[in-house]
């Protein structure tokens, strides 16, 4: 694989994560999550990116996505739900900016809210 395809891997990779946890914040006020990639945390292995929540931590390495990395967000999703306690959420005020994925795992916790 070369250097150009990690890259583009790690670019992708950045994207599908920060999507989630930009979603996961107009749609929710719960514990906090946070990420961060190599490009700005020179302590991360080159090219890879972290999630972390509630003392959890998930490292995504870009070259492990390559060809891949449209399974991304459903891997990081999964591994969110996981570990973020939606019963200590509650659905941010804003009813017109909810998105969908973070509205229903909200709702399968909550289902009479």
């Amino acid at each position: 694989m070369s250097g150009l395809e990690v890259y583009l891997a790690h670019q992708a990779v950045q994207q599908h994560v920060a999507g989630l946890v930009i979603r996961y914040g107009i749609t929710l006020d719960g514990p906090e999550v946070d990420w961060t990639h190599s490009d700005l945390d020179d302590s991360l292995p080159p090219y890879s990116v972290r999630v972390r929540t509630g003392g959890h931590e998930l490292l995504l390495r870009s070259e492990e996505w390559v060809g891949r990395t449209d399974e991304v967000q459903g891997r990081v999703f999964g591994w969110l739900l996981a570990h973020v306690d939606l019963n200590a959420a509650k659905l941010q005020t804003d009813p017109k900016r909810l998105a969908p994925e973070w509205l229903q795992a909200w709702h399968q916790v909550h289902p009479d809210g």
